[in-house]
């Protein structure tokens, strides 16, 4: 397949060779009678000078200046030069002054021709004026013979030039090539670069400009389709934990319904025990559908807050008096509350306190520490903590437990999960870290 670079080439070299050889033929065709024509104007107008009444000529300076002969011949004497006339030419010309003939003589002495006008002087002489044939004809060789050195010369050049700008016009054009076709195999690490400002410049800065958004396009796709396989593995994973949450109270209820039909029960106390075992059971299930349900709102944005100011520091010492009437053992807590004031919903607020101390609550060592703080709208909580570094980015996803030995009953695994949701729709800031032996959990804002 021949390139572009051929083809212009061939094409700029087409045009020279065609122009070249029509000078070539124009010079063998008609140069030779363009100069005639030019000769005989000249003659025409010599002659037309010398019958010019009012001017001085000097015949023999004008002869010798111009390579010409001039005769002025008598009417009778007109038979005896060595022109042929016939009768009527001869009338036409004493008749009409201004006619004027040319004629082609050869000559008795010398194998040139002569070049003559013959014209009326006055009313009984003609003007005879005559030019050696060979001043026409050698400068007509001479000048063919030069054009065609000139073309010669020319077409050289002319191919050098054809190939000079081939390459130059076409060396773009090929980059171009080259880059759409790393493009074209999804490779962006090159630029066309040009430093043209015509069209063929203005087409490699749109490559550019395409090649960039579609890398760009080509990334966020694959940042699409990573999302979604996170998201679809998320959700496999958010599908076992519930079928696994939920497995173990289903059972549970079944045996015991199990056993109270077949009569496994016999008194009234050993039918109590079953029955507060299934209703423990039952409420566990409610809490556990009651908070999907929460995130699943949370998540589609159906969650409505009304945003008000509210007493906190009621909210967390009525919630730390909830938790340490629920939870066993003895729990060192330590609040340190400078203001009182939060805007925000109260009651979805409310619910990330009661999550996060009721989180402090249930996974800080026995007889362990928890600290409280609350200033300049940001709220803290913290407490004794065995979880590593690497694991608290995970520890806002449901239903992940750090230690996987803790048991069920501790909680749903939603409760930090419903708090992430909470507040990422308040548009606050938060998170977890450690503290030497401590895991900081924090929210701030809720600002005037």
């Amino acid at each position: 397949m021949s390139s572009i670079r051929n083809k212009l080439f061939f094409f700029i070299a087409s045009i020279i060779t065609m122009i070249m050889l029509l000078m070539l033929a124009f010079n063998q065709l008609y140069f030779e009678k363009y100069f005639l024509k030019i000769k005989k104007n000249q003659l025409f107008y010599l002659a037309n000078e010398i019958k010019d009444p009012h001017s001085l000529i000097d015949l023999s300076s004008v002869e010798e200046k111009n390579n010409i002969k001039i005769y002025i011949i008598n009417e009778s004497y007109i038979n005896d030069i060595a022109i042929s006339l016939s009768r009527e030419d001869i009338s036409e010309l004493f008749f009409n002054p201004k006619k004027s003939i040319f004629k082609l003589i050869d000559t008795s002495f010398s194998l040139d021709k002569e070049l003559t006008i013959i014209t009326s002087y006055n009313k009984n002489q003609l003007l005879i004026i005559s030019t050696p044939f060979s001043s026409v004809k050698e400068p007509v060789s001479i000048i063919t013979s030069f054009h065609l050195k000139i073309v010669l010369i020319a077409l050289i050049f002319g191919y050098i030039l054809s190939i000079v700008l081939s390459r130059l016009i076409t060396a773009s054009i090929i980059d171009m090539g080259e880059t759409a076709k790393r493009v074209a195999k999804l490779d962006f690490s090159q630029e066309f670069k040009s430093y043209s400002n015509d069209e063929i410049g203005l087409l490699g800065k749109n490559l550019n400009i395409m090649s960039v958004q579609l890398k760009d396009s080509i990334e966020k796709l694959q940042e699409d389709i990573e999302k979604e396989r996170k998201i679809d593995k998320m959700r496999k994973e958010f599908i076992s934990s519930v079928s696994h949450e939920l497995k173990t109270p289903i059972a549970i209820i079944n045996n015991y319904c199990e056993g109270l039909k077949e009569g496994i029960a016999t008194n009234k106390e050993t039918s109590d025990f079953y029955l507060d075992i299934i209703m423990e059971e039952t409420q566990n299930m409610n809490k556990l559908v009651q908070s999907l349900l929460f995130l699943s709102r949370a998540e589609r944005g159906f969650l409505i807050f009304n945003s008000e100011k509210f007493d906190i520091k009621e909210v967390i010492e009525n919630e730390v008096k909830r938790a340490k009437h629920l939870n066993e053992g003895e729990k060192i807590v330590k609040m340190h509350i400078k203001e009182k004031n939060f805007i925000g919903d109260k009651e979805q607020i409310t619910s990330v306190i009661k999550n996060l101390i009721e989180n402090s609550f249930k996974y800080v060592e026995q007889n362990g520490e928890i600290v409280i703080r609350y200033s300049n709208n940001r709220f803290s909580i913290g407490n004794t903590s065995n979880i590593l570094e690497e694991e608290i980015e995970n520890i806002w996803l449901p239903f992940y437990r750090a230690d996987k030995a803790r048991d069920r009953k501790l909680g749903t695994g939603l409760g930090l999960a419903i708090v992430k949701e909470i507040l990422e729709k308040h548009n606050l800031d938060y998170g977890a870290y450690k503290e030497n032996d401590k895991i900081i959990f924090w929210f701030e804002g809720g600002r005037e």
